[in-house]
Parts: C-alpha cells; structure tokens; sequence
C-alpha cells in the first residue's frame, strides 16, 4: 500500500512539474512573439511617417504669376516650412495644400494650375511644403495631427 500511495505522488509530481516547465516555455514563447509583434509595429510606423520626399519642380512665373518664396514656422514645434506666396490684389486668401507624399506646385505641377485659377479671380494664394515634404524641415510626419500645427504656422 505504501509502494502504491508513492508511485501515485510520483506521478502526481512529474505531471506538475511537466505542466510548470509547459507553462514557462508557453510564457516565454508569447514574451518573444509580443515583443516581435511590438518591433515589427514600431518599424512599419517609423517607416510610414517617413515619406520620401519629391522635389519641387517648377514656379508659379511658369504660369505667369508673380510669386514671392516665402518661410515660417509651423504653431507649437517650430518647423521651418518653405512656400511660395502669389498675391493677386484680392482681399482675401486661399491656402492650398498638398497630400501625402505631395509637395506645394502638386503632381504635374496641378496645384500651380489650381492657383492661377484662384488669382484669376483676385484670390491671394499660398502654397507650401508641409513637414518632412519638399523643400520644409523635418523627417516625420504624423497623418494629420502635426500637419495641423504647419495650417496654423501659415
């Protein structure tokens, strides 16, 4: 009967000591994937908020507008953001902005097509670069919420 009592605490025990060894290669194996899981996230966020950055072709005098180049800095980080300012006389004016990747003159220089338009009706224009795009200051962009701080600079 002790013999027996024995071999079932030995038992007993192996199987808690398997079920502690399976818990803690379990527990390590989510540790390394979290982690990777968590590498893998920051390298596909530094890589989006990095935009290769377009040159800016052209001028607005190629469409036959009077320009100034202009700079400033964006509201709260102080970015220094490069532009160019079309007066056209007008009281009011349009800031045009480009998209993701874009620079101020547009693709195929389209935002300069879309201001002469704006001036033909004495709409004053500004165009600029927005952080880590064209000719502006910084790497980084953020999708939106530091942009808004580069409106505000204008």
């Amino acid at each position: 009967m002790t013999l027996c009592a024995g071999t079932v605490r030995q038992e007993h025990t192996r199987s808690k000591s398997f079920r502690n060894t399976f818990l803690k290669v379990a527990f390590v194996i989510i540790e390394i994937l979290g982690a990777a899981y968590i590498g893998l996230c920051i390298r596909v966020a530094d890589q989006i908020t990095r935009p290769a950055r377009q040159p800016v072709f052209g001028t607005p005098a190629q469409y036959g507008l009077a320009y100034e180049p202009v700079h400033f800095d964006s509201a709260v980080d102080h970015i220094r953001l490069e532009g160019w300012y079309i007066p056209a006389g007008g009281k009011q004016a349009i800031i045009l902005l480009h998209g993701l990747g874009g620079v101020r003159n547009g693709q195929d220089n389209s935002g300069l097509y879309v201001a002469q338009a704006f001036v033909q009706h004495h709409y004053n224009v500004l165009l600029f670069d927005f952080r880590a795009h064209g000719e502006s200051g910084d790497s980084r962009f953020s999708l939106g919420d530091w942009e808004a701080r580069d409106v505000i600079g204008a």
